[in-house]
């Protein structure tokens, strides 16, 4: 028999890995959004640079790709959700505790994913509103589950996805 605190982890990273899903599914529709707002040339440059940011992932192995993506899923969700976020929760004055107000909840949830963005500047104009979009989602999975473990497991799912995809693209 698994332990029931067990057992929670696992459910959690399950949820994890099916919000990866939701979240490429809104990833690219803000990114389709975009895509119609500018105009082709600021698009064309918007795209290089992120085609130059996250590009150079090609040159490193796949295994060490993977890695990566594990540190760095593991790494953002304790720094960004597990600390920031509560952080600004409580600026916020948000309870840790059901019911929530929406309003100040919200604003930590924008707050969070602001800073995550921000972090990600490197990738251009795309990778900032794709990844404000990605913050979003994980800190939403995060409020609503009222732990970190779904997001991490969301977030390294993500990233594993889009290196190893590099490989294929660049290569």
């Amino acid at each position: 028999r698994i332990p029931a605190e067990r057992k929670n982890v696992f459910v959690e990273f399950a949820v994890g890995i099916g919000a990866v899903f939701v979240m490429y599914a809104a990833v690219l529709l803000f990114t389709f959004a975009m895509m119609a707002l500018l105009s082709f040339e600021s698009l064309q440059n918007a795209a290089k640079s992120k085609e130059d940011a996250v590009g150079q992932f090609a040159q490193i192995p796949i295994w060490v790709s993977l890695l990566i993506a594990a540190c760095a899923g593991v790494w953002e969700e304790l720094a960004f959700r597990g600390f920031l976020f509560t952080r600004i929760k409580a600026l916020f004055g948000v309870p840790e505790t059901k019911p929530r107000p929406r309003g100040p909840l919200l604003a930590s949830i924008f707050a969070c994913s602001f800073f995550f963005a921000l972090g990600h500047g490197y990738q251009g104009p795309i990778g900032l509103i794709q990844t404000f979009v990605a913050g979003f989602g994980l800190a939403v999975l995060t409020a609503w589950r009222g732990s970190i473990y779904a997001a991490i497991a969301a977030h390294v799912c993500v990233d594993a996805i889009g290196l190893v995809a590099v490989h294929f693209v660049k290569g």
